[in-house]
């Protein structure tokens, strides 16, 4: 029998999470530390950890990166606080907090579309 990096795994999706994470586990030389390792980045709540689930097919854990918040981000002449989940650092931002603050820095493409809460801000170009 092959190498298990070998081998062509079949029918991944219909497995639950607990025998998904077995099976990814069993990939490295620890697997009971591994399994203890990512179940500990499960939420608390089970019925948070279902929503967490379900965002995404086959999950087997959570990956927790910092969610900030960019000030004073104006669009179109009004100011927003905008929510980011990033790696990178507010110095990598041009010239910090302040790049935001000049008068129409960042316009919404193709006019007059109206954003709701929640959505994303891939629809807006920044200018200069």
């Amino acid at each position: 029998m092959g190498r298990k990096r070998d081998i062509i795994i079949k029918g991944f999706s219909k497995l639950l999470k607990e025998d998904k994470l077995k099976l990814v586990a069993e990939y490295f030389e620890n697997p009971g530390e591994v399994i203890e390792l990512l179940k500990s980045f499960w939420h608390s709540d089970e019925s948070q950890q279902k929503l967490f689930d379900e965002f995404s097919e086959n999950t087997i854990t959570n990956f927790i990166i910092p969610y900030g918040i960019a000030p004073n981000v104006i669009i179109n002449g009004r100011n927003y606080l905008v929510p980011m989940v990033i790696e990178e650092s507010r110095a990598e931002l041009p010239q910090g907090e302040k790049y935001h603050l000049e008068p129409d820095r960042f316009t919404l493409v193709g006019g007059g579309q109206q954003i709701e809460v929640g959505q994303g801000i891939t629809g807006f170009k920044p200018q200069g």
